[in-house]
């Protein structure tokens, strides 16, 4: 605990002075001052070898940092971001808006790189306390609410950090007994069953990784979230100085989400690597 204290101390900080310049130089931008890569046309750019669909900017972020040659574009509240990895051509995604049409999304994709496969990634929260934050689980079945269930084909890589399993949606209900035990879910998201569920009506092939970047919920005490749903840099700075005097568990949890995100991305990056030299 004196470890997370220390540490935690050093992040409140840094937080409290990143917020404070934040909010002293948000203005809304002019029109004239957006990239040049703006653009209301697709990018079109064939044999794409891999496309990774983000849920997320940190997931964006932690696969297209590690691109050669890479060059942003955004289009139709699309993020993208091409280049090479390990030498081949891959296309990064990621929708801009909160509640995206994944078919739209996933058909851009497509009509604009003719990926050969497709890698989901999406933000994840654990369902077993062995399954601790910083852990992708590779989806080896995706469950909706209703109960029903896409089984992910093909081999996943496993190892430190790397677990198979199931994969459900929040709400979900068991409908009936899994004829394969280690599908049943490790993680839950909002992401990986419908993207699976697009692709497969698409026909792109598809992989898909959880990113756990929380804990189950009996082991959280919700002030990692309280702080995230703060919008305003004195909303976030209040709830840390409250962390900071009243609750030294909470200020743990919240330095192990962050901590959580960090390695996860740092994993994230390897695991793209991974898959792309598996790729002949």
């Amino acid at each position: 605990m004196g470890w997370i204290w220390q540490h935690g101390m050093r992040w409140v900080a840094s937080q409290l002075a990143s917020e404070a310049r934040r909010a002293s130089s948000a203005a809304p931008k002019d029109a004239s001052q957006e990239s040049p890569n703006d653009s209301d046309e697709p990018l079109a750019i064939p044999h794409t070898a891999a496309a990774f669909l983000c849920e997320s900017k940190l997931l964006f972020d932690a696969v297209a940092d590690e691109l050669s040659g890479k060059q942003h574009v955004r289009a139709h509240r699309i993020a993208l971001c091409h280049g090479k990895l390990e030498g081949k051509r891959v296309v990064v995604a990621r929708p801009e808006t909160k509640t995206p049409d994944l078919k739209q999304f996933v058909s851009a994709v497509i009509e604009g790189h003719a990926p050969r496969f497709a890698l989901s990634i999406s933000e994840a929260t654990s369902l077993r306390e062995r399954i601790e934050p910083g852990t992708i689980v590779m989806a080896s079945r995706v469950f909706a609410p209703c109960g029903k269930s896409l089984r992910i084909d093909g081999q996943t890589p496993i190892g430190k950090g790397l677990v198979r399993g199931g994969v459900s949606t929040p709400g979900y209900q068991k409908s009936e007994e899994l004829a394969d035990p280690t599908d049943a879910p490790l993680a839950e998201d909002n992401w990986s069953e419908p993207i699976a569920r697009v692709c497969g009506e698409l026909s792109l092939p598809l992989m898909a990784a959880a990113v756990v970047l929380r804990p189950p919920a009996e082991c959280r005490t919700g002030e990692a979230d309280k702080y995230k749903h703060q919008r305003s840099w004195a909303g976030k700075s209040g709830v840390l100085v409250g962390l900071v005097w009243k609750n030294h568990t909470g200020l743990g949890e919240l330095w192990n989400e962050k901590e959580a995100r960090w390695n996860s991305s740092v994993q994230l990056a390897k695991l793209a690597r991974l898959l792309i030299k598996s790729i002949t």
